[in-house]
């Protein structure tokens, strides 16, 4: 579904244990609608990042020089465009799956919903619950929340551009990199570009670390349902 990035194997591993438990009358279709609900919107969050940063990619490999030269406005825009549309769809992915996850202990709780809502709400209730380890917030995730922040809601992340040449024989390849601002609030003037020289390949690390962490997350929750026999958890 992700390739090259991540086979995500424990999304189909979790869906069939929620049919089964279904299947067996151990869930109740309650609980098994509002997951689906929300996991439609997430695979498709999840596609939607996975294009952006696959046009990201085509257009830092594809775009010659020449044409650069004379479009520069133009490349300008599709680079946001994307960049943008990486982050917004990445972040609002983490936000559906924290629904995902309350669906499946059937906690419901009211106002908005975003990541961090999902522990905060089981460690209420069940404050020794496994999972909870599990949904600390991950280390690259306060990077990434800064740089959708500020995406989506204050300024354009790209505002330069790196041109590299490499020589081989017999000839020469072209790279286009993208660097992402340090800090994306400072004005494009003041920016330094020291910690992801490379869009390209900040956000396709930091894709494979959001598949990675749902992937377990899933792994750990059919494991433990099918264990049990029934869900909602714990």
């Amino acid at each position: 579904m992700f390739s090259p990035y991540h086979r995500f194997e424990k999304c189909i591993a979790l869906r069939r244990c929620i049919d089964q438990l279904f299947d067996g009358s151990c869930v109740t279709q309650g609980i098994r609608d509002t997951f689906y609900i929300h996991h439609q919107a997430l695979e498709h969050k999840l596609k939607s990042t996975k294009y952006n940063l696959d046009k990201l990619t085509s257009l830092c490999e594809d775009t010659n020089l020449a044409d650069l030269s004379t479009g520069l406005t133009e490349f300008d825009f599709s680079a946001n465009l994307y960049i943008d549309g990486f982050f917004y769809n990445g972040g609002s992915a983490l936000d559906i799956f924290a629904r995902e996850i309350l669906a499946l202990y059937n906690i419901h709780p009211t106002g908005d919903i975003y990541y961090g809502v999902a522990r905060s709400e089981i460690c209420n209730i069940y404050p020794s619950d496994p999972l909870l380890t599990r949904l600390n917030t991950p280390s690259w995730k306060s990077e990434f929340s800064d740089y959708r922040n500020a995406a989506t809601h204050e300024v354009l992340l790209s505002t330069r551009i790196s041109l590299s040449i490499q020589l081989t024989h017999p000839s020469q390849v072209q790279r286009i990199s993208l660097p992402l601002p340090d800090d994306p609030r400072v004005a494009p003037s003041g920016r330094t570009f020291n910690r992801n020289p490379d869009a390209v390949e900040y956000c396709g690390k930091t894709f494979k670390r959001l598949l990675s962490h749902i992937n377990i997350v899933y792994g750990d929750i059919a494991n433990r349902a099918l264990a049990n026999g029934r869900l909602p958890l714990p």
